[in-house]
């Protein structure tokens, strides 16, 4: 009968554990969309066409800014934040170094 308690107590103490991993694991948020696009291809597509290829482009992609609104602030801050890691930054430099 001990040994029944043990192992039921064992089982709960694992399943806690279980569901709170599975709680806290982080996952991936949906960007917002706009026309079927998401928010990183309308930027990258603003991005591209203010550089003057085509002005059509660009008020289409600053109209799906103004629509996505404040939906994209999380995406926003999180590009805001981002910092490439020490190899990322330093391994292009070895590149041209070595020429």
């Amino acid at each position: 009968m001990l040994w029944r308690r043990k192992n039921l107590v064992v089982a709960g103490c694992c399943g806690a554990v279980l569901a709170l991993v599975v709680w806290a694991w982080p996952g991936q948020w949906k960007e917002p969309a706009y026309q079927g696009k998401t928010f990183s291809v309308w930027a990258e597509e603003m991005y591209l066409s203010a550089l003057g290829v085509d002005p059509r482009r660009f008020q289409a992609a600053q109209a799906a800014m103004r629509n996505l609104g404040t939906n994209s602030f999380p995406i926003m801050l999180w590009w805001i934040r981002y910092e490439p890691s020490y190899w990322r930054l330093r391994r292009p430099y070895r590149r041209w170094q070595q020429d």
